[in-house]
């Protein structure tokens, strides 16, 4: 399939976020304490994202223009994991809000700025992913249900 911008925006906000994350995990005192903490919540769940968001949301654009993936059977079961595992992600996305509220306030505490912005920015990657970014994943399932 030719379109993946999709997936590209949102490897590219996840790349963001671990190079700034990178950084702030090389910061000492309660910043780069609250960063190890962050970061432990996110891998894991960037690794679910990557394998049941990604994908369905590769093909948004095809799917919207009414194409039928070439592997649609590996993006229907991905959406199906997706989910199965949407509440429990939504759960992850909670935790992770909380651990960027505490960096957040430790480097502003801190006076470490670019740390305080990683973590409004991931407020607002969740927030998009939430409202926008999941819903159209599983709408992916739904339409290619339709088609099959």
């Amino acid at each position: 399939m030719s379109n993946h911008t999709s997936h590209s925006a949102l490897a590219h906000e996840h790349e963001e976020i671990h190079a700034a994350l990178h950084r702030a995990l090389e910061l000492s005192g309660e910043t780069g304490a609250a960063a190890r903490a962050l970061a432990e919540l996110l891998k894991p769940h960037f690794e679910k994202e990557e394998q049941y968001v990604m994908p369905a949301v590769s093909v948004l654009g095809d799917v919207a223009r009414g194409q039928v993936p070439d592997n649609m059977r590996e993006i229907a079961a991905s959406i199906e994991q997706l989910k199965a595992e949407l509440s429990t992600m939504l759960s992850e996305h909670e935790a992770i809000l909380h651990a960027a509220d505490r960096l957040r306030i430790a480097a502003n505490q801190e006076g470490q700025s670019e740390a305080a912005a990683l973590a409004v920015n991931l407020k607002h990657h969740a927030l998009v992913e939430e409202e926008v970014i999941y819903p159209a994943g599983v709408l992916v399932g739904e339409v290619l249900k339709c088609r099959a």
